[in-house]
């Protein structure tokens, strides 16, 4: 067996049962991610005081990531993670606290965190931050390409106008 960080139990049959992770690594969009990697990434911005993410139900039924960030300007804070963080560590929902939910031993009480604004707090929800260098997604298959893979803008349907990569031109 590989070491995963995955805990289970042998049922009497032989079987496997998740039972849970022994880290704090969750799955959001099909990406393995540790909360405590965008935490550090968050914290590097001037002005945050503390930074916690965690993982929670989204509006469509899978998981999504959410900031929670004491001190600091938000929009920095937003900027300076789609600086540092790869796209999918992302967080998709931001929320302002005045002080973490701390339990009687000092950690991080994940279950006292409030759930995010449906706006997503002061700006709105969903807002994309240009990524510096960031490249676009070919219009017919929405892969993401590099400026080397595409080619020239194709006006044919409204819906596959604009860039296509090279596999789609």
């Amino acid at each position: 067996m590989y070491r995963t960080g995955d805990l289970v139990r042998r049922l009497p049959g032989g079987d496997l049962e998740f039972m849970g992770r022994g880290d704090d690594q969750v799955k959001v969009r099909g990406f393995r991610i540790e909360p405590a990697e965008v935490e550090a990434a968050l914290a590097g911005c001037p002005g945050v005081e503390r930074a916690v993410v965690a993982a929670r139900p989204g509006p469509g039924g899978g998981k999504r990531l959410v900031a929670y960030v004491v001190g600091g300007d938000p929009d920095l804070v937003r900027e300076h993670a789609a600086r540092t963080l790869p796209a999918h560590l992302l967080p998709s929902a931001w929320s302002r606290l005045d002080t973490v939910p701390l339990t009687a031993h000092g950690k991080v009480d994940r279950a006292a965190l409030p759930e995010p604004e449906p706006d997503g707090g002061p700006r709105g929800r969903g807002r994309r931050i240009a990524r510096p260098g960031g490249n676009s997604g070919c219009a017919r298959c929405s892969r993401r390409c590099s400026a080397s893979t595409r080619s020239a803008p194709t006006p044919t349907s409204s819906r596959t106008a604009g860039t296509r990569c090279s596999p789609c031109a």
